[in-house]
């Protein structure tokens, strides 16, 4: 997640959230969008039980703009 921070924002992306989600849980979340405003992704860590050592597992949405043809 804290390479996400750093390494969006070079590339153009805007973090318009980035804090906890809305899930009993509240697993760190980061919302960021492209310059132009066509795209935007959704990141989540969810945490595992550290029984066994699992790793967090991310959850990643990516969303695009729907352009009709005319």
């Amino acid at each position: 997640m804290e390479r996400l921070r750093r390494e969006l924002p070079k590339d153009g992306w805007e973090i318009v959230k980035d804090g906890p989600d809305s899930s009993t849980a509240k697993s760190p979340q980061l919302v960021a969008e492209s310059a132009g405003r066509e795209f935007a992704v959704d990141v989540r860590l969810h945490r595992t039980s550290k029984v066994g050592n699992a790793p967090d597992l991310p959850e990643v949405t990516a969303e695009s703009v729907c352009y009709r043809a005319e």
